[in-house]
């Protein structure tokens, strides 16, 4: 038998608000999820988002410039060392026998141009003096010839004109040494002869040669990637070690294919890493794009051509540069992987292959100036062998004598 339902039931109105209160929480759980789709999806239709990025840099590796063996190592890895900081040392006792033998080289080089100098002088004064005896037995002769016959026999006349062939000789062999003296030294200053030229690139060889000898480090950074070991006997170009420069690192965001149609040069990029929390949140830009995707730049790349190929989506780099003080203020490590999401709506973004940015240099090297050196050091060498020694008290009266003594005999020659 149906038994009649009682609308006085008091069961019946908790039903009904039961029943009110699950659609009203279902209908705010719609709405909450409406509005977060919609909110996804603004913000993915002007945002692009990739996980496969990772923190790249600067690897500096210092390679042996010259063979040695090792004797100091004076860093290892994971030391901070600043630009121009000693790390390792050869044996430098060749390289500085090397660098006094070309010193001295050099030394006698200019000695033998300036004696070579010299003597060119006093060839020229020889032959201005050979000049004053031909004219002088010329007028000899000369006068000779005017004179009468009763005056003067033949016999004299015979030895004036003797007289004259014989200073014509001596002049001509005077200006035939002159000319062999320059033609065998030439008749350049003596930093130009050729001799001393040669002495001078040797002494600089030899000095960077030595100085090659400590390797220091060209960038501040950390030590990494050390292999050399004391005792080490190493040649030109064996790896010693790497320094890794923090100051300067970048992002190379990994982007789908289809993802590069709303990407550019210049729009801001917000990225975030798992070696910090969640709120730490890095700047930055893009910087550049790969001219080819990975795969194609890899050690095997795929040959697409052949017969099983398989078409997958391939990814181009993107090179992110990060804002130096959000690096000053959370240092990263190379390797580290990265978030990374492009606002592609802020900035006006430069096309892919355009020439209005340029990506410059990350790390500048320490300014070499070995060479500078090397050229301050030839130079002083030659400026010590081209000043004169100093002229001994005891010996100064003789050499004036001399010097009287040959100003005398010039001067009877000319008489």
């Amino acid at each position: 038998m149906n038994q009649t339902m009682n609308i006085d039931d008091p069961v019946q109105p908790k039903r009904t608000l039961r029943r009110f209160r699950l659609a009203v929480f279902f209908a705010l759980i719609l709405l909450a999820g409406a509005g977060a789709g919609f909110n996804w999806w603004q913000y993915s239709s002007v945002h692009e988002d990739t996980d496969d990025a990772y923190v790249a840099g600067d690897v500096v590796q210092l390679n042996a410039q010259i063979p040695g063996t090792v004797t100091e190592v004076l860093a290892d890895n994971t030391r901070h060392v600043r630009a121009g900081e000693v790390l390792v040392r050869l044996d430098d006792a060749e390289v500085a026998a090397s660098l006094e033998q070309a010193k001295a080289q050099l030394a006698q080089a200019v000695t033998t141009a300036r004696g070579a100098r010299l003597n060119q002088k006093q060839l020229k004064a020889v032959i201005e003096g050979r000049r004053a005896e031909l004219a002088l037995a010329r007028q000899a002769l000369k006068a000779r010839s005017d004179a009468a016959s009763e005056v003067v026999t033949a016999e004299e006349l015979a030895h004036a004109r003797e007289a004259v062939d014989v200073a014509q000789a001596s002049l001509d062999a005077a200006t035939g040494q002159l000319t062999a003296a320059r033609a065998s030294s030439g008749n350049q200053p003596a930093d130009k002869n050729p001799s001393v030229l040669l002495a001078a690139s040797q002494l600089k060889l030899a000095y960077i040669n030595y100085r090659r000898a400590t390797v220091s480090a060209p960038v501040e950074g950390v030590v990494a990637q050390r292999s050399v070991q004391i005792g080490q006997r190493v040649a030109p170009g064996v790896p010693l070690l790497s320094i890794i420069s923090l100051g300067h690192l970048w992002v190379e965001a990994n982007f789908k294919e289809s993802q590069l149609r709303h990407l550019g040069i210049g729009q801001p990029v917000t990225l975030t890493s798992d070696l910090y929390d969640a709120n730490v949140v890095f700047h930055g830009h893009i910087e550049g794009m790969s001219a080819g995707t990975g795969s194609a730049f890899s050690m095997l790349p795929p040959q697409n051509a052949s017969g099983n190929w398989i078409k997958v989506v391939q990814r181009v780099p993107v090179l992110v540069a990060i804002d130096d003080a959000d690096l000053q203020a959370h240092p990263l490590r190379i390797g580290v992987s990265m978030s990374v999401s492009v606002d592609t709506l802020q900035a006006v973004k430069i096309p892919l292959g355009s020439d209005a940015v340029h990506a410059g240099g990350r790390a500048s090297l320490l300014r070499n100036d070995i060479e500078q050196q090397a050229d301050a050091l030839v130079a002083q060498v030659i400026e010590q062998a081209r000043t004169p020694a100093a002229i001994d008290p005891e010996t100064a009266p003789e050499q004036g004598d001399d010097a009287a003594s040959g100003g005398r005999e010039k001067h009877h020659a000319r008489q």
